[in-house]
């Protein structure tokens, strides 16, 4: 039989009020064998509340989004199914943690507490998982209800992990169906976050080659994978691993449908030689969607029709009380933070964690201001941050210390380095190196100025990169020279594969954490009327336009 493919654009939820009176419901193929309702998110970065178009808050009344919403509707859909003998799969691909004040206070306990009360039958670990170490990670996972699955995390004794609950894999039976599920958890642990030195990976497509025959030889055939690697990482392993019925992913914050700044359609579909497909879905990130796919199986457990969209989750949606309570009581750990006032913004230029990601935007800017200006004294002519680190845009109106700790939430610290032009232009080469340019580690910067071609091949995209001189001129950095920079620890370290700053720039002095030196030149620079500085924008040119 053939797959076919059956749009939701009929019940779309485009109007506030129609998603109200919608929500739960979809039209389920009645002439298949058996159907299933995957529901999942992704890449949640404790935003407890919800977010805005400008990042996390702090009250969902009026959010977007927010914890208690998913819980409401996964327990309000399964309760349905319960009823109807449906089969629903509830899925979390990851990066729970990180991103809001939530975390930054409350840590991995606070993680723990909250996670405890999501509703899901799986989840896999995300890279963010790995900030504190792999014997705390350990702590969370065997503190949590459900199955934490990591198929590609290889055992290793001399690693905290390796007395964790990791299994590769977990099955679940629907009334005698029996669902297999994969966990891939993000492979990157080492180089972008703070997995230990012993904690081992194994390739991603063998891990999940070898997860998916292992399920198929127990006489499962319906097989989920939820990963943590990326939109196209995921279309490759569909593409790879054809045994895998639908891959529920995470980590670039990819949203999918019919929706602004969609990267593709949901599901998208990768078909097989053998008349196959398989489904890969993501759901943005920040709890602003839950994901919704329905499958229908033939008897052989094949694919034979499918629906599903990403649904907003406006305000008007239920929360789950106990789980609303919860966030409450989480934020008494911050009000004085949201009371430390520093100034007042006025400047609309793009700014927050996705145009961090495109080009200049108004936090990256100012932060690399503040360093610089920071640096100076110290001999630093330019500085530069990964746009990863900008977590949240800066409000437009009054601006508290918590609103800067939202776009700084990592702790990261500023140093003053040493670096030869090459390493410069190699770094700046290494921030446009994503397929489509745009991505976490392209550098928003202070004293410097570049131009790249978004088409050319990956490594020859900068036409140009220049330092300001004293006088207010521009010099072109020569890669024999060396220059004093600021940037933060964490690309020093060589974060985020930055591992030309971590093999070949010489540190020269640590000084504060980020957040402190950016709150401290705005108190500086703010004017009588407390309005903070404009930056000057054309700091990045040639960015493509998303």
């Amino acid at each position: 039989m053939s797959l076919a493919y059956v749009p939701l654009h009929s019940l779309r939820r485009a109007f506030v009020a129609a998603t109200c009176s919608l929500v739960g419901s979809f039209v389920s193929p009645a002439s298949f064998a058996w159907d299933l309702t995957i529901l999942h998110v992704n890449d949640v970065h404790s935003a407890a509340a919800g977010v805005n178009d400008r990042g996390p808050v702090y009250d969902d009344t009026n959010a977007v989004g927010g914890l208690a919403r998913v819980t409401a509707l996964v327990a309000d859909e399964k309760a349905k199914a319960k009823v109807q003998g449906k089969a629903v799969l509830a899925l979390d691909s990851g990066d729970f943690w990180q991103g809001t004040h939530f975390f930054r206070t409350g840590g991995m306990p606070w993680a723990r507490e909250a996670m405890r009360r999501m509703p899901w039958d799986a989840v896999t670990l995300g890279n963010h998982e790995f900030d504190l170490g792999c014997e705390t990670l350990a702590r969370y996972v065997k503190a949590l209800p459900f199955p934490v699955l990591a198929a590609n995390l290889e055992k290793n004794p001399a690693c905290p992990l390796s007395t964790a609950p990791l299994p590769a894999t977990v099955v679940k039976d629907f009334n005698g169906v029996k669902v297999g599920i994969i966990g891939l958890a993000n492979d990157e642990g080492k180089d972008i976050s703070e997995a230990c030195h012993e904690t081992n990976f194994a390739d991603r497509t063998t891990a999940l080659r070898r997860a998916a025959a292992k399920l198929e030889k127990a006489g499962v055939t319906h097989i989920i994978a939820v990963t943590h690697v990326g939109y196209e990482a995921d279309q490759a392993l569909a593409r790879a691993v054809p045994a895998i019925d639908v891959i529920v992913g995470g980590h670039t914050h990819s949203v999918l449908g019919n929706h602004p700044h969609s990267e593709g359609p949901y599901p998208t579909v990768i078909p097989h030689d053998d008349g196959s497909q398989t489904l890969v879905v993501q759901a943005g990130r920040s709890t602003r969607y839950l994901g919704r796919l329905s499958v229908s199986f033939d008897d052989a457990g094949r694919i034979v029709q499918f629906k599903g969209d990403l649904e907003e989750l406006v305000p008007c949606l239920r929360r789950d009380e106990p789980m609303h309570e919860f966030v409450v009581r989480s934020l008494e750990a911050i009000r004085a933070d949201q009371e430390r006032f520093v100034g007042v913004n006025t400047s609309t230029l793009p700014d927050g964690l996705d145009p961090c990601r495109e080009g200049d935007c108004l936090s990256g800017m100012t932060t690399a201001d503040a360093f610089l200006a920071w640096g100076r004294s110290r001999g630093a002519v330019a500085a530069i941050l990964n746009g990863g680190a900008i977590r949240a845009a800066m409000p437009i109106g009054p601006v508290t210390y918590a609103d800067l700790l939202d776009i700084h939430p990592f702790g990261n610290r500023i140093q003053l380095a040493e670096v030869s032009g090459a390493v410069l232009r190699e770094a700046l080469e290494h921030g446009i190196s994503e397929p489509d340019v745009i991505g976490p580690r392209v550098l928003q910067t202070a004293g410097l100025r570049y131009r790249l071609n978004p088409v050319a091949p990956v490594g020859q995209r900068i036409v140009s990169a220049e330092i300001r001189t004293k006088e207010g001129t521009w010099e072109s950095i020569l890669p024999e020279n060396l220059y004093r920079i600021v940037t933060i620890s964490y690309l020093l370290g060589g974060g985020d594969h930055f591992s030309m700053l971590g093999q070949h720039a010489k540190i020269q002095e640590t000084g504060p954490l980020e957040v402190d030196v950016l709150e401290a030149y705005l108190h500086e620079q703010k004017d009588r009327d407390d309005h903070l500085p404009t930056p000057v924008p054309g700091r990045i040119i040639g960015m493509p336009v998303r």
